[in-house]
């Protein structure tokens, strides 16, 4: 985990994650630079952080400019600002912290105030896609949920109103009353 000066956790790797999938499209993979997944295995290890937060989940594009055996996924987070952050290593539920300096390029002339004002920008439009993405996710479901409580609905009243034993008037009033009520209810969603 990597962590900001303020503690905030803004980047994950674990042994359990999985190289991204990439899809189907037009870039050779003689093109594409092997991915990096963080290791399980004893002994040492090297692992290099992109200085970036946490990637969007999101398929992987790449840029024209490829560069053969080393052409990287476009960025889909943005970088983190010169400074000091903490890297912090769990195994078998053992913590091992050590803090570290992000220094700027110096062939870089932006000054820290103008690289704070992008840096901010950028995560502020990190945050909202996020957060957009997870309403579209939430909201896919509810559409799903949706379909599926109406098709009982639909069901039931089938059921009510197809059998051999009639129904009384109650039970079917009750039953269409309920119906209308989910209904308003899932409108509302």
């Amino acid at each position: 985990e990597i962590l900001d000066n303020k503690g905030k956790l803004i980047r994950t790797y674990t042994s359990a994650d999985t190289p991204y999938t990439k899809p189907q499209d037009n870039v050779p993979e003689y093109w594409v630079r092997p991915q990096q997944v963080l290791p399980a295995t004893a002994g040492s290890q090297r692992f290099t952080w992109d200085m970036r937060y946490d990637p969007l989940n999101l398929a992987a594009t790449y840029a024209i400019s490829a560069v053969y055996k080393n052409t990287a996924p476009e960025p889909t987070a943005p970088f983190a600002m010169p400074g000091t952050y903490t890297a912090r290593l769990t195994v078998d539920g053992k913590v091992q912290e050590q803090t570290f300096l992000l220094k700027m390029d110096p062939r870089v002339k932006t000054s820290p105030a103008d690289l704070q004002q992008q840096h901010d920008l950028s995560v502020r439009l990190y945050d909202l896609r996020k957060q957009l993405m997870g309403r579209a996710v939430a909201t896919e479901d509810a559409r799903r949920e949706k379909e599926r409580l109406e098709a009982q609905i639909g069901n039931v009243m089938e059921i009510l109103q197809g059998t051999d034993m009639k129904p009384s008037r109650a039970a079917v009033e009750g039953a269409e009353a309920l119906a209308g009520k989910a209904r308003e209810f899932l409108r509302g969603r």
